[in-house]
């Protein structure tokens, strides 16, 4: 559910994990309405009873465990983002070049958010969260390809929902997501070694 808590965060995070780390903590910092700012979801499965298979975004929660987080849209939360990655990333070894690309997906409650406000201002938080992308000084240069997918039920079309759900696509709810590559440059050599550090185990 959508309430749950964000997970831990990495101390060193390298590549993918470390791009969308640091837009984590961005839109956690400047987008102050912003209730919740998870990390990279992936797609779990669960088999229905008519043997079908049920998808829904999930995160893990980061924590040495085996539990992960269901980040299907509720009435928990005012509003919650997170990310994923769309494709394997090319690597460019000769020039250490790297492409990272990645959505970043906000679902909102709007009478939640702001009963102020008597009509849909979905495209005013869209409006907030592009602001705050092209002023990442950090990264901004290196976004390329950025696409913005305002249509609610396509923003989750990966994922399977029941009818109850979909109730969570309709105003006042709604959806948006940013697509985007982020272009970075790594050198290999200067990643640390993995060292064990446990004594692991196969039946873990």
């Amino acid at each position: 559910m959508s309430c749950a808590t964000i997970p831990n965060r990495f101390t060193n995070p390298v590549l993918h994990a470390k791009i969308i780390q640091d837009f984590q903590e961005r839109f956690d910092d400047q987008l102050q309405w912003l209730e919740k700012v998870y990390p990279l979801a992936r797609v779990g499965e669960t088999k229905k009873e008519d043997g079908s298979t049920f998808r829904y975004p999930q995160v893990y929660v980061n924590d040495g465990g085996r539990d992960y987080y269901d980040l299907r849209p509720d009435d928990n939360l005012s509003c919650f983002g997170f990310f994923e990655m769309n494709d394997a990333y090319p690597v460019n070894v000769d020039q250490s070049e790297v492409g990272f690309n990645i959505s970043f997906i906000v679902w909102y409650n709007l009478k939640k958010l702001d009963n102020g406000k008597n009509y849909d201002y979905s495209a005013e938080l869209l409006a907030h969260v592009l602001k705050v992308l092209e002023n990442y000084t950090e990264y901004s240069s290196s976004i390329t390809d950025l696409e913005i997918e305002p249509r609610p039920e396509e923003v989750f079309s990966k994922y399977s929902f029941e009818q109850t759900d979909n109730q969570y696509l309709m105003y006042p709810f709604g959806a948006f997501k940013l697509s985007f590559t982020i272009a970075d440059t790594i050198n290999a050599d200067c990643f640390d070694d993995f060292n064990i550090t446990g004594g692991g185990s196969c039946n873990d």
